[in-house]
């Protein structure tokens, strides 16, 4: 996917010092012409011209793994790890969802193996980007880092959640969800967009009782709500309108969320980093978690959700229909102040320079950036 921090990254890169040639790794035809769309130079990842770009470059840009820039292919750069996101969820060799192996009595062997190599790929990062210092924290553990390899700069999506410099994507992107749904201009939009699962089996929709009762709510509070599946869980033949204030939004049709947010009013996730980028906005934030304990598990959480969530939660649809319908009522201010002390907790200094930090960190540790 064209997008994400190392998209933003790089058209900072592109405006403000074109003497640095940088160059796109696309791994489909699709995001090769995304991201030729959007005026940046781009090659096929696997193409010849993408494996010299890769091993030619000094810095390569990534925002989730070796992959992003062909992982074949990076022993002569130094990586720079923007992830993609605030980690609640246990990331990197933190998760014990990374190791799981079902080979019977070589299960152990081989999860240690991968563990292995997983903390070897990691160990590659010359650097790794978090807001503060507890993200920060995470990171390290994770990607397994020494303190002196994370820079608490901010990051790049939160200068496009603010709405600046981001040459007018966020207005059109949003233009085209108010176009897409048919959304009044008068209305609440609601967004509700839980995280990614490994095994796919997860239920985005209630059952048909709960969706009228939901339907209803949103009717007497002139709101619509937008259900958004992780890129990796949305399925290609899902329906657009499920009720009438009620939809389904392809995240193949708006791969990038970080565009919508400043668009929606009241999030609704569980476990994803999007509800501690929304609570940049000062906005109603609902944590709705009806697999909290599977979910705990097999994938694992950094701190207990009771802290995430300031004890404030719901784990069933009815219960989430009811709390919906007290924030749509205007009786929102506890779920505001759930969005405040998110945004203290794990966001550090909030501006719109992130980028600007980012590439000078860059320019200071390698000495030349070329974006991915």
């Amino acid at each position: 996917m064209y997008g994400g921090n190392s998209r933003y990254l790089m058209e900072y890169v592109v405006e403000h010092h074109p003497e640095i040639e940088c160059i796109w790794l696309a791994h489909s035809e699709g995001e090769l012409e995304a991201a030729r769309a959007a005026g940046v130079r781009a090659v096929l990842a696997k193409s010849w011209n993408g494996w010299w770009a890769a091993l030619t470059a000094k810095v390569g840009i990534i925002s989730i793994g070796l992959e992003d820039v062909n992982r074949a292919a990076t022993g002569g750069m130094s990586v720079v790890q923007l992830w993609h996101g605030l980690p609640l969820k246990k990331i990197g060799v933190d998760t014990p969802a990374l190791s799981k192996v079902d080979a019977g009595i070589l299960s152990k062997p081989l999860g240690r193996l991968i563990g292995f190599i997983y903390h070897f790929m990691h160990s590659r990062y010359a650097l790794c980007i978090a807001p503060s210092d507890l993200i920060g924290r995470r990171f390290q553990s994770a990607f397994g880092l020494s303190e002196d390899r994370v820079a608490l700069t901010g990051e790049p999506n939160v200068d496009i959640i603010l709405g600046k410099g981001d040459k007018g994507q966020c207005a059109l992107w949003q233009a085209r969800m108010v176009e897409a749904f048919d959304l009044p201009a008068s209305g609440k939009v609601v967004m509700y967009a839980p995280t990614w699962r490994e095994d796919n089996d997860f239920d985005l929709l209630p059952d048909s009782e709960t969706l009228d009762a939901l339907e209803d709510v949103l009717k007497a509070r002139n709101a619509s709500l937008l259900l958004r599946a992780h890129y990796f869980n949305d399925a290609a033949d899902s329906a657009g309108r499920i009720r009438p204030h009620i939809f389904f939004m392809s995240s193949k049709e708006f791969p990038d969320v970080n565009y919508l947010l400043s668009g929606i009013d009241v999030i609704i996730s569980d476990y994803s980093g999007i509800l501690m980028d929304f609570s940049l906005l000062d906005r109603p934030v609902i944590f709705f978690a009806p697999d909290l304990e599977r979910y705990s598990a097999e994938r694992g959480l950094y701190e207990p959700y009771e802290t995430f969530s300031g004890g404030k939660w719901v784990s069933e649809w009815p219960d989430l229909v009811g709390t919906l319908d007290q924030c749509l009522a205007g009786d929102d201010a506890e779920f505001r102040e759930s969005a405040r002390r998110l945004s203290a907790r794990y966001n550090g200094k909030v501006d719109t320079n992130n980028r600007v930090r980012v590439y000078e960190e860059i320019r200071r540790r390698i000495g030349v950036c070329t974006p991915q």
